[in-house]
């Protein structure tokens, strides 16, 4: 079956709204819309050579901060480039079209942004939500080795693919992908930027803000790791510890707001486990206070896991994969 057209005027008016759909963008035939981000829009699209499917993101022009867009799209691309991991999106081409606009082609994925998983379903299963933080910790100590900071890690950049957690069962498959680093930064690109007295600007997400973004100051690995302590919090209640009304809100809950403890907010979380002490620890305001490096995170990790098997029965240690409620 043909997925895609080759012949622009093949595809039908209905599809003419966006003046993109049809068009050539570099090497790339667009398809359709796929989405619209806080700073770029998404299509589907075919590489009119090789015949491969992809996802361009261009920085969107109808906001005033198109061009840090732009700048954030280019190092995006070439940050993503520099780092080959089996959970991390994979870049296929950064180019130019138009009026000197880059675009950025990144590999078409099946599967569902773990943000609508969550949507859908409230709180997962202990064991799925340990199994999908686990595969994002080994994504982002790759990213710290190489002194790279995510900055913006939330459910809405994660995706869970084709693997063990949808319609199969195979240990060993990838199954989590991080699929948006707009927000990521070099921490040797930062320290020039603050030693020329340039004041960096990071553009997140207000619900998933480390206190030192918050407070504007430095970032290090360990602001990722308490994003990745809100995730799995998330993943685990059903809901962030918080709620706010707007961004300053949101702001002033990760700088003085204290999370409730797992155990209050859900049963499927014993008071003082090893996983409620890691998620607090993950979440605390002060950045040396919590784990010091995605590898520790993994460490507690398993040790979690081990405690939270030995604690439930041996019905319960069967469920390792997500519910087939939750396959779409």
């Amino acid at each position: 079956m043909q997925h895609f057209i080759k012949d622009p005027s093949r595809i039908g008016p209905w599809l003419r709204e966006d003046p993109r759909i049809g068009s050539e963008i570099g090497s790339f035939l667009v398809i359709s819309h796929l989405a619209t981000g806080g700073m770029c829009e998404l299509y589907t699209a075919i590489h009119t050579a090789l015949e491969r499917h992809a996802v361009l993101k261009i920085p969107r022009r109808d906001q005033p901060y198109h061009e840090i867009g732009s700048a954030q799209l280019i190092s995006e691309a070439r940050i993503l480039a520099s780092l080959h991991h089996p959970n991390v999106v994979e870049v296929y081409d950064l180019g130019w079209h138009g009026e000197n606009e880059p675009y950025l082609a990144l590999e078409l994925l099946e599967g569902t942004a773990l943000d609508g998983v969550i949507f859908e379903n409230g709180q997962l299963p202990v064991r799925a939500s340990l199994r999908i933080v686990r595969e994002v910790a080994r994504a982002l100590w790759a990213f710290h080795r190489r002194d790279i900071v995510c900055v913006d890690v939330k459910p809405e950049n994660i995706m869970l693919v084709n693997g063990p957690l949808v319609r199969r069962n195979r240990q060993g498959e990838v199954w989590v992908k991080v699929i948006d680093l707009g927000a990521g930064v070099r921490l040797g690109e930062l320290q020039a930027r603050s030693g020329q007295g340039h004041d960096f600007q990071y553009v997140g997400t207000p619900a998933y803000t480390s206190p030192e973004v918050a407070l504007r100051r430095p970032v290090t690995p360990a602001s990722d790791v308490y994003n990745l302590g809100l995730m799995l919090y998330e993943m685990l209640s059903g809901d962030l510890p918080f709620t706010a009304r707007d961004t300053q809100e949101w702001l002033s809950h990760h700088v003085t707001s204290t999370a409730p403890l797992l155990s209050e907010v859900t049963a499927s979380v014993e008071p003082g486990s090893a996983l409620e002490q890691l998620v607090s620890a993950c979440l605390s305001k002060d950045p040396a206070r919590r784990p010091q490096s995605m590898l520790e995170v993994l460490t507690r990790l398993d040790a979690a896991e081990r405690q939270w098997v030995e604690q439930r029965t041996a019905e319960d240690t069967q469920v390792t994969t997500l519910p087939s409620s939750l396959l779409v």
